[in-house]
């Protein structure tokens, strides 16, 4: 996080004022995030970002979007909320992603910092245990994604390193090959070069197999190039074993890492959103 501006009530400097100093002046900031509740001159706002868009993403969790909540904001900030259509229309138009929730704000925030834009919508999911892959499968697919077809060469690649009874197609489960990190990270680096394919899930669940995976994706993916499409990886173990190691790997060579599958598709389909908003 490079900056936190908390505005209160707003006396003398409003969402307009804050929104043009990181956009124009804070050279650390990268993306914007907005927590919403009233405004007193909403167009105010909308103009501004309007006059600047695209320059850095822009994203906002408006609350106050039910009737109690909005009189509940007009009671604690004293501006209006307004009728929440009318902020949605307003947020749509000026290229401003609205995200449904706190945790999807920081996922959303996060990745767009870490991970390179998107050139489509086609996902591939790469996980250790199936079942965690197929929760990001039905929660990419519900988040208007689409699971990538492999390229014939790509999947020719895939079904050298993984036995016949895996699932080999998207999404791949890569649960035979846990006492292999080096297989696995071979897989990530054949899906990342792979024509059909605009980001990877990369997902692995502790398990005893794999007690030793992230030390040595730490050192693998150390002598690798930046990757030139986004990965999100769900990276998970009990307290005190994956932690340190988890750490390093945030953020290194492009990768994001969000905790569970749901989530991951969820910021996933929002990178695509934002890099549409971009363009």
């Amino acid at each position: 996080m490079a900056k936190l501006m908390s505005l209160g009530n707003r006396v003398n400097i409003d969402f307009p004022e804050a929104v043009r100093y990181f956009m124009e002046q804070d050279e650390a900031t990268k993306v914007i995030a907005l927590y919403i509740e009233g405004i007193d001159e909403p167009k105010r706002l909308f103009k501004t970002i309007d006059s600047i868009k695209n320059k850095k993403p822009v994203i906002a969790y408006k609350a106050g979007k039910s009737e109690k909540g909005d009189a509940a904001s007009r009671f604690h900030t004293g501006s209006l909320a307004g009728n929440y259509m009318i902020w949605k229309g307003a947020l749509r138009q000026t290229n401003i992603l609205e995200v449904n929730s706190v945790e999807e704000l920081i996922d959303t925030a996060k990745v767009l910092d870490l991970c390179p834009f998107m050139k489509g919508n086609r996902v591939a999911v790469l996980s250790s245990q199936a079942g965690p892959g197929m929760i990001a499968a039905d929660a990419l697919e519900m988040s208007g994604m689409v699971l990538s077809k492999f390229s014939s060469q790509t999947q020719e690649n895939i079904d050298k390193l993984l036995p016949p009874f895996a699932i080999r197609t998207n999404p791949v489960d890569m649960g035979p090959a846990w006492y292999s990190p080096e297989t696995i990270l071979n897989i990530l680096k054949i899906v990342a070069h792979d024509e059909n394919t605009d980001g990877i899930i990369f997902i692995a669940i502790f398990a005893s197999a794999n007690l030793n995976l992230t030390k040595h994706m730490e050192n693998i993916i150390e002598g690798m190039e930046e990757f030139k499409k986004p990965v999100i990886a769900c990276l998970n173990a009990p307290l005190g074993i994956w932690d340190e190691e988890i750490k390093n790997l945030d953020g290194k060579k492009g990768i994001a890492i969000i905790h569970t599958p749901e989530r991951a598709a969820r910021a996933m389909a929002n990178l695509w959103e934002i890099s549409r908003l971009k363009d």
